[in-house]
């Protein structure tokens, strides 16, 4: 019989075999001195073995713990572990269409599991077994679940929205300008096709894009949109008119943003609509469209303002560094009149106003010639340039001063119908 000593000097000994500290010859139980065993600590100093301990030095396998590092997925106490040891449950992910494909079906997913190799301690042996399918997300009700792609896609002929639904799909991503030219201009087209659905009144149009700074101070101030249907467009987003040189006031446009479009009264929705942007400035950075939603609202949703003013916000100096001011005001009224042209109102205080030069920027892109250099300054102007009575949108005023030495004040603008 073997002394009580000698058969506890063993168990410590084959405990200490399978140990952090023993397993590589040295402590590293400590947070300060520096391994050389399995480096399973989690300090900052230099390790002689693998980096288990994550600290994000360069180690070395010590062969004294075994084949492979400790506390990694498919090592066990120095040995790989076995193929029929599960690695990873979700290796592989697959969607599909198990409870059908009609309008709103709900998308299912599986995933595969994975093995350990048996010789690696990377988990990149075998595929397993897929699980079974479960419910993953259930698509809109005017999306199918399309089995092939794995995904649910919009179809707005067996599918129809009806009025009052939001309809979002995807976006795209137009390229910027080079820094030497816009030549060809960048341009994008995105599509949405619905199905017969009757005439409409306002459209509403929403948008998500990627956040874009760049080169020019204003991220969006280099870009033009618009919608266009059956033969109508409009034009809401009108950025890359605003001048971008000097010391020009460049208004912000923030996103996620909302349109309300009444270009479109009356007109049948049924068809396809084309989303379109072009850039026309160099930013570095493209613009990318994540999510784009038309909506058609049910008639009497909007009313329509024959009459009216609106006020702008949007005041303050106007500076005689011959740069465009440039001053913004939004129309969310729907708003229309086809018999009388809309009036320009302005106060401005200037002891030289000849020499301002100033421009209207109308919400579907027209650019009225409000004064020119050397003309006088006049309160009231008609907007009989305007392309189309619709006044909803966004409106830009640019006051460019001509000549250095006397700057001035917007102190009031608006637009009345």
């Amino acid at each position: 019989m073997k002394p009580l000593f000698f058969v506890l000097a063993l168990a410590a000994l084959a405990f200490a075999s399978c140990s952090p500290a023993a397993a590589g010859g040295g402590g590293n139980a400590d947070a300060s001195s520096t391994d050389t065993g399995t480096g399973s600590d989690s300090d900052a100093d230099t390790d002689t073995d693998t980096d288990a301990d994550g600290d994000g030095d360069t180690d070395t396998v010590d062969a004294g713990c075994g084949k492979c590092p400790q506390d990694v997925v498919c090592c066990e106490c120095g040995e790989f572990q076995g193929t029929d040891v599960v690695c990873d449950t979700a290796g592989e992910t697959a969607y599909g269409c198990e409870d059908g494909a009609g309008c709103g079906a709900w998308l299912s997913v599986r995933y595969q599991s994975k093995h350990c190799p048996g010789d690696m301690y990377a988990c990149v042996g075998a595929a397993g077994e897929w699980s079974d399918w479960q419910q993953s997300k259930q698509c809109a009700p005017y999306e199918l679940c399309d089995n092939d792609a794995g995904a649910c896609k919009p179809d707005l002929v067996q599918c129809p929205a009806g009025f009052g639904v939001p309809v979002c799909v995807p976006g795209g991503t137009m390229k910027d300008c080079t820094l030497a030219s816009c030549n060809p201009q960048p341009k994008m087209d995105e599509t949405l096709t619905f199905g017969d659905m009757g005439a409409g009144e306002v459209v509403r149009l929403d948008m998500e894009v990627v956040a874009r700074t760049g080169f020019v101070s204003q991220p969006f101030s280099d870009i033009k949109m618009t919608l266009s249907h059956g033969g109508v467009t409009a034009s809401f987003y009108n950025q890359y008119q605003t001048p971008n040189t000097g010391t020009a006031v460049n208004p912000k446009f923030e996103f996620p943003a909302s349109w309300y479009l009444p270009h479109f009264w009356g007109e049948e929705l049924g068809g396809t609509w084309t989303l379109h942007a072009e850039d026309n400035l160099y930013n570095g950075k493209p613009f990318v469209v994540t999510t784009w939603c038309l909506t058609f609202l049910p008639a009497g949703a909007k009313t329509v303002k024959t009459t009216g003013s609106w006020d702008a916000d949007a005041v303050g100096p106007i500076t005689d560094d011959m740069a465009a001011n440039v001053f913004q005001m939004t129309i969310t009224d729907i708003a229309a009149n086809d018999s009388v042209d809309p009036v320009l109102h302005l106060a401005i205080t200037h002891a030289s106003a000849n020499q301002l030069d100033i421009v209207l920027v109308a919400a579907d892109g027209t650019v009225v010639q409000v004064k020119d250099v050397g003309e006088p300054l006049v309160a009231d102007t008609p907007l009989t340039g305007l392309s189309s009575k619709w006044l909803t949108g966004i409106y830009e005023l640019h006051i460019t001063d001509s000549v250095t030495g006397t700057a001035g004040t917007l102190d009031a603008w608006g637009i009345t119908l």
